[in-house]
C-alpha cells in the first residue's frame, strides 16, 4: 500500500475501499494496481495488487502476501530480511527504525548493494541518517559515540544515490 500514485505503473482507479490501519483509524484506498520497482542492479521488480492510499505518508508491505508470492521473512538484529524461497537469495534487508517500524523505501531498500555493507556499519549509517561513509569514520575512529564499532568501507547506499 503506498500514498505515491507515481509509482504505479497500472493503475484501475475504480477498486475504491476503506481500509482499518493498526491504531483503528480507517483510510479511504483509492484505486489498486502495478508498481515497478528500479534497482540499481538494473532489475526491475514488479509488485502486483498494490492499494493506493493517499493518505498514508509512508509505504506498507502486506507480510501475508509476500508470503504468498514465496518470501520468507525473518525478524531479527534490528533487521527485516526477505528472502526469495526458491533462490534462497535476500531480495531485501530493511532496519527497524527508532518507532520500531520497518520502514520500506520503495525502489530505494530492495535487490541493493547492501552486501557490500556489513549490517553493523549499515545500521549505524542508516542510524544518523544516511551519514558519509567519512563522518562516520571519524565518529568510529575517535570514539565519539559509545558503541559505535570499527566502520568499514562500502561502495554503495542505494537511498544515497
Amino acid at each position: 500500500m503506498t500514498g505515491q500514485k507515481a509509482l504505479f505503473e497500472d493503475i484501475n482507479m475504480s477498486k475504491k475501499v476503506k481500509v482499518r490501519m493498526g491504531n483503528g483509524k480507517k483510510i479511504q484506498v483509492e484505486g489498486k494496481g502495478v508498481v515497478k520497482i528500479d534497482a540499481m542492479t538494473g532489475k526491475n521488480k514488479t509488485i502486483r495488487d498494490v492499494q493506493y492510499a493517499p493518505e498514508l505518508d509512508y509505504d506498507l508491505l502486506s507480510v501475508g502476501q509476500l508470503m504468498t508470492v514465496g518470501h520468507k521473512l525473518l525478524l531479527d538484529g534490528g533487521m527485516c530480511t526477505i528472502t526469495n524461497k526458491q533462490t534462497n537469495k535476500v531480495v531485501c534487508k530493511i532496519p527497524m527504525s527508532s518507532n520500531n517500524t520497518f520502514p520500506l523505501n520503495v525502489g530505494r531498500t530492495c535487490e541493493v548493494g547492501l552486501s557490500a555493507m556489513s549490517e553493523e556499519t549499515l545500521t549505524w549509517h542508516l542510524r544518523y541518517g544516511h551519514l558519509n561513509e567519512g563522518s562516520l569514520h571519524t565518529l568510529s575512529s575517535k570514539e565519539m559515540v559509545y558503541g559505535l564499532p570499527k566502520v568499514k568501507h562500502w561502495n554503495v547506499c542505494e537511498g544515497c544515490v
